[in-house]
């Protein structure tokens, strides 16, 4: 049986191939025409930064009723923020949820909250950068207490924190600025 297409001369297959590849090149740069992209850098640079060092916040050795720990707690903005400074000092408590540990806070501070076993203080003055805030207290010192209500706490570590808040954010008045974060 013979076949009904009628073969191509070499020529018009050469003519039929060259005439692919132009429509596949055609196809080609009209895809790479539709991906073609431009890019631009942009010119930033790096914002404010709130960083501080909590100095002479903690201590080591034995402690009784009655002995004062060289605890005395300070904050330096070590970033490029204005903020508000405030300490938390954490210590056990004992009997009904006394206290374990007073202090006297140095001028310039404001306490700002309080429950058993846990005060803050806030710096009454914007901490601008490299400021330094003056020490919460000269010391810490264990309450007078029974020496069965001493025996019976289990650590009689202090836990100091140091926090800052961005004056941008939270204003300058240093107890409505730490009410703001629920602590």
């Amino acid at each position: 049986m013979k076949s009904k297409f009628k073969t191509l001369s070499r020529t018009s297959q050469a003519t039929l191939i060259i005439a692919l590849l132009l429509c596949v090149g055609i196809v080609a740069y009209a895809a790479y025409s539709a991906w073609i992209s431009k890019s631009e850098k942009s010119t930033l640079t790096k914002g404010d930064v709130m960083e501080m060092s909590l100095l002479n916040a903690s201590a080591t050795g034995e402690v009784v009723p009655g002995q004062s720990v060289a605890i005395s707690p300070s904050i330096t903005n070590t970033g490029t923020k204005d903020c508000m400074a405030y300490v938390k000092v954490e210590m056990p408590t004992y009997g009904a949820g006394a206290d374990a540990y007073t202090f006297t806070d140095n001028s310039g501070w404001t306490k700002v909250a309080e429950s058993s076993g846990s005060v803050t203080y806030g710096f009454n003055t914007v901490l601008h950068s490299d400021e330094s805030t003056s020490s919460l207290c000269e010391s810490i010192a264990m309450v007078e207490m029974s020496s069965t209500d001493f025996k019976a706490l289990d650590d009689v570590s202090i836990t100091v924190t140091g926090y800052l808040l961005d004056c941008d954010e939270y204003g300058t008045e240093v107890g409505e600025a730490w009410s703001q974060i629920g602590e």
